[in-house]
Protein backbone atom coordinates (compact mmCIF):
# COMPACT_ATOMS: atom_id res chain seq x y z
CA UNK A 1 0.00 0.00 0.00
CA UNK A 2 1.58 3.22 -0.97
CA UNK A 3 1.97 6.19 1.53
CA UNK A 4 -0.97 7.78 0.23
CA UNK A 5 -3.20 5.03 0.36
CA UNK A 6 -2.12 4.51 3.82
CA UNK A 7 -3.29 8.70 4.84
CA UNK A 8 -6.27 8.59 3.08
CA UNK A 9 -7.62 5.06 4.94
CA UNK A 10 -6.04 6.91 8.35
CA UNK A 11 -7.99 10.28 7.27
CA UNK A 12 -11.72 7.98 6.56
CA UNK A 13 -10.86 6.17 9.83
CA UNK A 14 -10.75 9.28 11.94
CA UNK A 15 -13.64 10.43 9.97
CA UNK A 16 -15.83 7.60 10.84
CA UNK A 17 -14.47 7.49 14.08
CA UNK A 18 -16.06 11.06 14.67
CA UNK A 19 -18.97 10.26 13.04
CA UNK A 20 -19.30 7.41 15.35
CA UNK A 21 -18.20 9.59 18.57
CA UNK A 22 -21.01 12.42 17.72
CA UNK A 23 -23.94 9.47 17.53
CA UNK A 24 -22.85 8.04 20.28
CA UNK A 25 -23.41 11.40 22.03
CA UNK A 26 -26.59 12.23 20.46
CA UNK A 27 -27.82 9.11 21.65
CA UNK A 28 -26.48 9.59 25.07
CA UNK A 29 -28.45 13.39 25.02
CA UNK A 30 -31.65 11.92 24.01
CA UNK A 31 -31.61 9.00 26.19
CA UNK A 32 -31.21 11.37 29.26
CA UNK A 33 -33.93 13.15 28.02
CA UNK A 34 -36.59 10.36 27.72
CA UNK A 35 -35.24 9.48 31.37
CA UNK A 36 -36.71 12.84 32.74
CA UNK A 37 -39.89 12.98 34.56
CA UNK A 38 -41.10 15.89 32.12
CA UNK A 39 -40.52 13.63 29.11
CA UNK A 40 -42.75 10.72 30.66
CA UNK A 41 -45.54 13.29 31.03
CA UNK A 42 -45.17 14.72 27.70
CA UNK A 43 -45.63 11.30 26.36
CA UNK A 44 -48.84 11.21 28.93
CA UNK A 45 -50.16 14.23 27.59
CA UNK A 46 -49.69 13.47 24.16
CA UNK A 47 -51.97 10.06 24.26
CA UNK A 48 -54.11 12.17 26.00
CA UNK A 49 -54.28 14.70 23.18
CA UNK A 50 -54.59 11.92 20.81
CA UNK A 51 -57.44 9.83 22.65
CA UNK A 52 -59.13 13.75 23.05
CA UNK A 53 -58.87 14.16 19.30
CA UNK A 54 -60.20 10.82 18.23
CA UNK A 55 -63.31 10.94 20.33
CA UNK A 56 -66.63 11.50 18.33
CA UNK A 57 -68.98 14.40 18.82
CA UNK A 58 -71.21 15.23 16.26
CA UNK A 59 -70.20 18.38 15.71
CA UNK A 60 -67.11 17.55 14.72
CA UNK A 61 -68.23 16.32 11.56
CA UNK A 62 -69.02 19.25 10.25
CA UNK A 63 -65.65 20.95 11.88
CA UNK A 64 -64.78 22.58 8.42
CA UNK A 65 -68.04 24.30 8.48
CA UNK A 66 -67.51 25.74 11.93
CA UNK A 67 -65.84 28.81 11.51
CA UNK A 68 -65.44 31.83 13.87
CA UNK A 69 -68.91 33.22 12.21
CA UNK A 70 -70.83 29.96 12.75
CA UNK A 71 -69.43 30.22 16.23
CA UNK A 72 -70.78 33.33 16.78
CA UNK A 73 -74.19 32.85 15.12
CA UNK A 74 -74.53 29.60 17.33
CA UNK A 75 -74.15 31.51 20.76
CA UNK A 76 -76.13 34.23 19.61
CA UNK A 77 -79.42 32.47 18.55
CA UNK A 78 -78.73 30.49 22.15
CA UNK A 79 -78.59 33.57 24.02
CA UNK A 80 -81.47 35.74 22.14
CA UNK A 81 -84.56 35.43 24.49
CA UNK A 82 -86.33 35.52 21.16
CA UNK A 83 -85.60 32.52 19.23
CA UNK A 84 -87.14 28.89 19.15
CA UNK A 85 -84.93 27.30 21.52
CA UNK A 86 -87.41 27.73 24.64
CA UNK A 87 -84.94 28.28 26.60
CA UNK A 88 -86.13 32.00 27.24
CA UNK A 89 -83.06 34.11 28.87
CA UNK A 90 -82.23 31.38 30.73
CA UNK A 91 -78.99 31.01 28.79
CA UNK A 92 -78.30 34.74 28.87
CA UNK A 93 -78.51 34.64 32.75
CA UNK A 94 -77.09 31.32 33.37
CA UNK A 95 -73.67 33.33 31.29
CA UNK A 96 -73.60 35.99 33.28
CA UNK A 97 -73.57 34.27 36.91
CA UNK A 98 -70.58 32.87 35.47
CA UNK A 99 -68.12 36.49 34.75
CA UNK A 100 -67.78 37.97 38.33
CA UNK A 101 -67.22 41.26 36.63
CA UNK A 102 -70.95 41.57 35.44
CA UNK A 103 -72.47 40.64 39.01
CA UNK A 104 -73.35 44.90 39.07
CA UNK A 105 -74.78 44.70 35.40
CA UNK A 106 -76.47 41.33 36.02
CA UNK A 107 -78.66 43.73 38.52
CA UNK A 108 -79.68 45.94 35.83
CA UNK A 109 -81.90 42.57 34.31
CA UNK A 110 -85.72 43.17 35.53
CA UNK A 111 -88.08 40.17 35.80
CA UNK A 112 -87.94 38.22 32.52
CA UNK A 113 -91.47 38.91 31.71
CA UNK A 114 -91.01 42.65 30.91
CA UNK A 115 -87.60 42.62 28.84
CA UNK A 116 -86.13 40.86 25.73
CA UNK A 117 -82.48 39.98 25.15
CA UNK A 118 -82.24 40.47 21.38
CA UNK A 119 -78.61 38.95 19.51
CA UNK A 120 -77.13 41.03 16.35
CA UNK A 121 -74.16 39.22 14.72
CA UNK A 122 -72.05 41.16 12.65
CA UNK A 123 -73.14 44.17 14.35
CA UNK A 124 -71.36 47.02 12.29
CA UNK A 125 -69.73 49.79 13.95
CA UNK A 126 -69.53 53.54 12.00
CA UNK A 127 -65.87 52.84 11.26
CA UNK A 128 -67.16 49.78 9.34
CA UNK A 129 -65.82 47.30 11.63
CA UNK A 130 -67.76 44.36 12.78
CA UNK A 131 -68.62 42.82 16.33
CA UNK A 132 -69.10 39.57 16.09
CA UNK A 133 -72.51 39.62 18.66
CA UNK A 134 -74.24 42.78 19.64
CA UNK A 135 -76.42 41.95 22.49
CA UNK A 136 -78.85 44.25 23.93
CA UNK A 137 -81.29 44.72 26.71
CA UNK A 138 -85.02 46.04 25.46
CA UNK A 139 -87.80 46.91 27.75
CA UNK A 140 -91.35 45.65 27.27
CA UNK A 141 -91.80 49.16 25.00
CA UNK A 142 -88.60 47.91 22.86
CA UNK A 143 -85.75 50.53 24.55
CA UNK A 144 -82.41 49.07 24.58
CA UNK A 145 -81.49 49.58 28.50
CA UNK A 146 -78.10 48.04 28.53
CA UNK A 147 -75.44 46.44 25.96
CA UNK A 148 -72.97 43.85 26.23
CA UNK A 149 -70.46 43.14 22.75
CA UNK A 150 -68.83 39.76 22.34
CA UNK A 151 -65.74 39.40 20.25
CA UNK A 152 -64.89 35.44 19.62
CA UNK A 153 -61.78 34.51 18.50
CA UNK A 154 -61.85 30.99 18.03
CA UNK A 155 -57.64 30.42 16.42
CA UNK A 156 -57.05 33.58 14.50
CA UNK A 157 -55.42 36.79 16.25
CA UNK A 158 -56.66 39.96 16.78
CA UNK A 159 -56.77 42.56 13.92
CA UNK A 160 -55.06 46.42 14.63
CA UNK A 161 -56.68 48.22 17.47
CA UNK A 162 -59.86 46.38 17.67
CA UNK A 163 -60.59 45.48 20.72
CA UNK A 164 -59.80 49.43 22.01
CA UNK A 165 -61.77 50.17 18.47
CA UNK A 166 -64.89 48.19 19.69
CA UNK A 167 -65.03 49.86 23.07
CA UNK A 168 -65.13 53.38 21.52
CA UNK A 169 -67.87 52.38 19.08
CA UNK A 170 -69.81 50.91 21.68
CA UNK A 171 -69.17 54.19 24.21
CA UNK A 172 -70.07 56.62 21.05
CA UNK A 173 -73.55 54.67 20.19
CA UNK A 174 -74.55 53.36 23.60
CA UNK A 175 -73.31 56.53 26.26
CA UNK A 176 -75.85 56.82 27.52
CA UNK A 177 -76.41 53.35 28.89
CA UNK A 178 -74.00 50.43 30.59
CA UNK A 179 -71.65 48.64 28.14
CA UNK A 180 -69.34 46.03 27.87
CA UNK A 181 -67.42 44.14 25.45
CA UNK A 182 -66.25 40.21 26.13
CA UNK A 183 -63.11 38.66 24.73
CA UNK A 184 -64.08 35.54 23.96
CA UNK A 185 -61.27 32.47 23.85
CA UNK A 186 -61.76 28.56 24.25
CA UNK A 187 -58.51 29.53 26.52
CA UNK A 188 -59.45 32.77 28.19
CA UNK A 189 -56.95 34.32 27.43
CA UNK A 190 -56.56 38.63 27.34
CA UNK A 191 -56.81 40.49 24.34
CA UNK A 192 -53.83 42.28 23.12
CA UNK A 193 -55.73 45.43 21.53
CA UNK A 194 -57.91 46.45 24.16
CA UNK A 195 -57.52 49.42 26.68
CA UNK A 196 -58.74 50.30 30.09
CA UNK A 197 -61.85 52.06 29.12
CA UNK A 198 -63.94 51.98 32.64
CA UNK A 199 -66.45 53.46 30.19
CA UNK A 200 -66.81 50.16 28.32
CA UNK A 201 -64.79 47.68 30.64
CA UNK A 202 -63.51 44.78 28.55
CA UNK A 203 -64.00 41.47 30.03
CA UNK A 204 -61.65 37.79 28.77
CA UNK A 205 -63.64 34.64 28.83
CA UNK A 206 -63.25 31.20 28.42
CA UNK A 207 -65.69 28.55 26.50
CA UNK A 208 -65.51 26.70 29.20
CA UNK A 209 -68.43 29.33 30.74
CA UNK A 210 -70.83 28.48 27.84
CA UNK A 211 -69.83 24.74 28.42
CA UNK A 212 -70.91 25.23 32.29
CA UNK A 213 -74.33 26.66 30.92
CA UNK A 214 -75.03 23.88 28.86
CA UNK A 215 -74.57 21.58 31.24
CA UNK A 216 -76.50 23.40 34.05
CA UNK A 217 -79.61 24.29 31.34
CA UNK A 218 -79.29 20.43 29.82
CA UNK A 219 -80.55 19.42 33.43
CA UNK A 220 -83.54 21.40 32.97
CA UNK A 221 -84.77 21.00 29.80
CA UNK A 222 -85.36 17.30 27.46
CA UNK A 223 -85.96 16.11 23.67
CA UNK A 224 -83.80 18.08 21.55
CA UNK A 225 -83.31 21.19 23.44
CA UNK A 226 -81.47 18.79 25.73
CA UNK A 227 -79.65 17.05 23.01
CA UNK A 228 -78.57 20.17 21.43
CA UNK A 229 -76.96 21.51 24.75
CA UNK A 230 -75.01 18.42 25.36
CA UNK A 231 -73.65 18.09 21.65
CA UNK A 232 -72.48 21.66 21.97
CA UNK A 233 -71.32 20.69 25.45
CA UNK A 234 -68.82 18.13 24.34
CA UNK A 235 -67.17 19.76 21.96
CA UNK A 236 -66.43 23.00 23.46
CA UNK A 237 -65.08 20.64 25.91
CA UNK A 238 -62.54 18.61 23.44
CA UNK A 239 -61.30 21.88 22.15
CA UNK A 240 -61.04 23.37 25.33
CA UNK A 241 -59.09 20.38 26.82
CA UNK A 242 -56.80 20.25 23.88
CA UNK A 243 -55.88 23.94 24.35
CA UNK A 244 -55.32 23.16 28.04
CA UNK A 245 -52.83 20.12 27.06
CA UNK A 246 -51.05 21.90 24.91
CA UNK A 247 -50.52 24.42 27.37
CA UNK A 248 -49.17 21.45 29.42
CA UNK A 249 -46.87 20.53 27.37
CA UNK A 250 -45.56 23.78 26.16
CA UNK A 251 -44.61 25.02 29.75
CA UNK A 252 -42.85 21.44 29.96
CA UNK A 253 -40.82 21.72 27.27
CA UNK A 254 -39.97 25.27 28.26
CA UNK A 255 -38.62 23.39 31.50
CA UNK A 256 -36.51 21.01 30.08
CA UNK A 257 -35.08 23.28 26.88
CA UNK A 258 -33.88 25.51 29.63
CA UNK A 259 -30.81 22.68 30.56
CA UNK A 260 -28.69 22.67 27.83
CA UNK A 261 -28.19 19.29 27.30
CA UNK A 262 -32.12 18.75 27.00
CA UNK A 263 -32.12 21.52 24.25
CA UNK A 264 -29.69 19.68 22.63
CA UNK A 265 -31.64 16.22 22.67
CA UNK A 266 -35.13 18.06 21.79
CA UNK A 267 -33.02 19.88 18.60
CA UNK A 268 -31.89 16.46 17.32
CA UNK A 269 -35.34 14.72 17.73
CA UNK A 270 -36.81 18.10 15.95
CA UNK A 271 -34.34 17.56 13.43
CA UNK A 272 -34.85 13.83 12.28
CA UNK A 273 -39.00 13.96 12.68
CA UNK A 274 -39.76 11.99 9.67
CA UNK A 275 -42.49 14.40 8.13
CA UNK A 276 -39.88 17.07 8.01
CA UNK A 277 -37.33 14.65 6.73
CA UNK A 278 -39.51 13.87 4.07
CA UNK A 279 -40.47 17.28 2.85
CA UNK A 280 -36.64 18.25 2.82
CA UNK A 281 -35.83 15.22 0.34
CA UNK A 282 -39.10 16.52 -1.57
CA UNK A 283 -37.07 19.73 -1.96
CA UNK A 284 -34.38 18.15 -2.56
CA UNK A 285 -36.39 16.30 -5.93
CA UNK A 286 -38.30 19.44 -7.19
CA UNK A 287 -35.04 21.23 -7.20
CA UNK A 288 -33.23 18.21 -9.27
CA UNK A 289 -36.57 17.67 -12.09
CA UNK A 290 -36.09 19.20 -14.80
CA UNK A 291 -40.04 18.25 -15.47
CA UNK A 292 -41.19 22.11 -13.97
CA UNK A 293 -43.44 24.64 -15.27
CA UNK A 294 -41.31 27.17 -13.60
CA UNK A 295 -37.59 28.51 -13.19
CA UNK A 296 -36.08 27.42 -10.11
CA UNK A 297 -34.13 30.55 -9.15
CA UNK A 298 -35.14 32.08 -5.74
CA UNK A 299 -37.67 29.45 -5.19
CA UNK A 300 -39.10 29.37 -1.50
CA UNK A 301 -39.68 26.63 0.80
CA UNK A 302 -41.20 26.96 4.16
CA UNK A 303 -43.09 24.68 6.44
CA UNK A 304 -45.74 26.27 9.04
CA UNK A 305 -45.44 25.92 12.01
CA UNK A 306 -42.16 27.30 11.74
CA UNK A 307 -40.65 26.07 14.81
CA UNK A 308 -42.44 23.16 15.84
CA UNK A 309 -42.76 19.70 14.78
CA UNK A 310 -43.77 17.87 12.68
CA UNK A 311 -44.87 20.60 10.44
CA UNK A 312 -48.77 20.45 9.13
CA UNK A 313 -48.14 22.90 6.25
CA UNK A 314 -45.57 22.52 3.01
CA UNK A 315 -45.27 25.87 1.32
CA UNK A 316 -44.10 26.83 -2.11
CA UNK A 317 -43.11 30.26 -3.21
CA UNK A 318 -42.18 30.91 -6.77
CA UNK A 319 -41.15 34.59 -7.65
CA UNK A 320 -42.52 35.02 -10.77
CA UNK A 321 -45.83 34.12 -9.17
CA UNK A 322 -45.45 35.38 -4.98
CA UNK A 323 -44.29 39.19 -7.21
CA UNK A 324 -47.60 39.38 -8.53
CA UNK A 325 -50.13 41.63 -6.51
CA UNK A 326 -47.45 44.08 -5.11
CA UNK A 327 -49.56 46.83 -6.97
CA UNK A 328 -52.42 46.37 -4.85
CA UNK A 329 -50.69 44.98 -1.46
CA UNK A 330 -50.92 41.58 -1.61
CA UNK A 331 -48.63 38.90 -2.00
CA UNK A 332 -48.57 36.65 -4.81
CA UNK A 333 -49.67 33.49 -5.26
CA UNK A 334 -48.28 30.48 -2.83
CA UNK A 335 -48.63 26.56 -3.83
CA UNK A 336 -49.57 24.70 -0.28
CA UNK A 337 -49.86 20.89 0.70
CA UNK A 338 -52.01 21.28 4.10
CA UNK A 339 -53.19 18.54 6.42
CA UNK A 340 -55.66 18.96 8.70
CA UNK A 341 -54.02 17.06 11.37
CA UNK A 342 -51.72 19.29 13.42
CA UNK A 343 -49.52 16.29 13.74
CA UNK A 344 -49.39 14.66 10.68
CA UNK A 345 -48.42 11.20 10.79
CA UNK A 346 -48.97 7.62 8.10
CA UNK A 347 -52.36 7.76 7.05
CA UNK A 348 -52.99 11.29 7.07
CA UNK A 349 -53.72 13.29 3.96
CA UNK A 350 -51.75 16.07 2.59
CA UNK A 351 -54.67 18.09 0.70
CA UNK A 352 -53.12 20.51 -2.24
CA UNK A 353 -54.13 24.29 -2.48
CA UNK A 354 -53.26 27.34 -4.26
CA UNK A 355 -53.46 30.02 -1.80
CA UNK A 356 -52.89 34.32 -1.44
CA UNK A 357 -52.20 36.47 1.34
CA UNK A 358 -50.75 39.46 2.51
CA UNK A 359 -48.14 39.95 4.21
CA UNK A 360 -49.02 43.71 5.16
CA UNK A 361 -50.95 44.20 8.57
CA UNK A 362 -52.67 47.24 7.25
CA UNK A 363 -54.33 44.65 4.20
CA UNK A 364 -55.15 41.93 6.48
CA UNK A 365 -56.97 44.19 8.96
CA UNK A 366 -58.83 45.60 6.28
CA UNK A 367 -62.12 43.89 5.75
CA UNK A 368 -63.48 45.64 2.89
CA UNK A 369 -60.13 44.73 1.01
CA UNK A 370 -60.85 40.81 2.09
CA UNK A 371 -64.02 40.45 1.21
CA UNK A 372 -63.50 42.02 -1.97
CA UNK A 373 -60.33 39.82 -3.13
CA UNK A 374 -62.60 36.71 -1.64
CA UNK A 375 -65.36 38.25 -4.62
CA UNK A 376 -63.17 38.82 -7.37
CA UNK A 377 -61.29 35.65 -7.66
CA UNK A 378 -64.06 33.36 -9.02
CA UNK A 379 -64.27 36.24 -11.97
CA UNK A 380 -60.31 36.20 -11.83
CA UNK A 381 -59.35 32.17 -11.99
CA UNK A 382 -60.15 29.80 -14.19
CA UNK A 383 -58.91 26.72 -12.98
CA UNK A 384 -59.76 22.83 -13.37
CA UNK A 385 -60.76 20.54 -10.45
CA UNK A 386 -61.00 23.40 -7.93
CA UNK A 387 -63.61 21.87 -5.42
CA UNK A 388 -63.73 25.39 -3.76
CA UNK A 389 -63.15 29.14 -4.11
CA UNK A 390 -62.98 32.01 -2.09
CA UNK A 391 -62.36 30.69 1.03
CA UNK A 392 -60.96 33.48 3.55
CA UNK A 393 -59.17 32.22 6.88
CA UNK A 394 -57.31 34.76 8.38
CA UNK A 395 -55.37 36.85 5.39
CA UNK A 396 -55.43 33.91 3.63
CA UNK A 397 -57.58 33.32 0.63
CA UNK A 398 -57.67 29.75 -0.98
CA UNK A 399 -58.41 29.89 -4.59
CA UNK A 400 -58.69 26.14 -5.34
CA UNK A 401 -58.80 23.06 -2.63
CA UNK A 402 -57.70 20.70 -4.38
CA UNK A 403 -56.59 16.39 -4.67
CA UNK A 404 -54.70 14.94 -2.00
CA UNK A 405 -52.14 12.77 -1.07
CA UNK A 406 -52.05 10.09 1.85
CA UNK A 407 -49.11 9.64 3.68
CA UNK A 408 -47.89 5.97 3.99
CA UNK A 409 -44.83 4.71 4.88
CA UNK A 410 -42.95 8.70 5.90
CA UNK A 411 -39.82 7.11 3.95
CA UNK A 412 -38.72 6.91 -0.14
CA UNK A 413 -42.39 5.85 -1.41
CA UNK A 414 -43.67 9.43 0.34
CA UNK A 415 -40.92 11.17 -0.88
CA UNK A 416 -41.09 10.00 -4.42
CA UNK A 417 -45.26 10.25 -4.28
CA UNK A 418 -45.25 13.89 -2.49
CA UNK A 419 -42.67 15.36 -5.46
CA UNK A 420 -44.35 13.30 -8.52
CA UNK A 421 -48.17 14.63 -6.77
CA UNK A 422 -46.68 18.35 -6.47
CA UNK A 423 -44.90 18.46 -9.52
CA UNK A 424 -47.86 17.00 -11.32
CA UNK A 425 -50.29 19.56 -9.78
CA UNK A 426 -47.97 22.99 -9.73
CA UNK A 427 -47.71 21.83 -13.85
CA UNK A 428 -51.14 21.19 -14.41
CA UNK A 429 -52.40 24.70 -13.04
CA UNK A 430 -49.36 26.83 -13.42
CA UNK A 431 -49.70 28.84 -16.54
CA UNK A 432 -53.98 29.19 -15.64
CA UNK A 433 -52.87 30.09 -11.45
CA UNK A 434 -50.43 33.05 -13.25
CA UNK A 435 -52.79 34.25 -15.55
CA UNK A 436 -55.52 34.35 -12.95
CA UNK A 437 -53.12 36.74 -10.46
CA UNK A 438 -52.58 38.79 -13.30
CA UNK A 439 -56.00 39.16 -13.75
CA UNK A 440 -57.11 39.40 -9.83
CA UNK A 441 -54.58 42.45 -10.13
CA UNK A 442 -56.46 44.33 -12.50
CA UNK A 443 -59.35 43.69 -11.42
CA UNK A 444 -58.76 45.12 -7.23
CA UNK A 445 -60.52 48.38 -7.61
CA UNK A 446 -58.09 50.03 -4.35
CA UNK A 447 -54.95 51.90 -5.01
CA UNK A 448 -52.33 50.68 -3.09
CA UNK A 449 -50.29 52.93 -1.24
CA UNK A 450 -46.46 51.84 -0.65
Amino acid sequence: MYEGEVGACKNELCIMKKTETKKNNEIKLINELIKTSEFKELQKIGKEIRDNQMKFDLLSVFEELINEMAWSKLFAYLLDSTKNHELGQSTFRAFLKKIPELKEFSKLFEQEKVTKIICETEWITEDSRRIDILIKLNDEKGKTKAVLGIENKVNSGEQHNQIKDYQKALNKKFHEIPRYIIYLTPDGRPAKTSDNNKDCPYIPVSYNAISEVCKELSKKTSGQGQLFLLILKNYIDKQTNKKDMDKKAHDLIKKLYADENHRQAIKLLIEYTPVKAVFEKVKEEILKSENLSFQKGGVEFYYHPKKSSPPNQFKIGIPELTGIGKKKGFKGGIYMLHCDNKSPNIGDKFTFRLVIRSDEEKFRSDEEKLRELGEKIHSSFKLPNSSEKNKLQGSWTYVEIGESYTLSDLGEEDVKGLTDFLIKRINDTYEDFKTGLINLEKNLTWKHKA
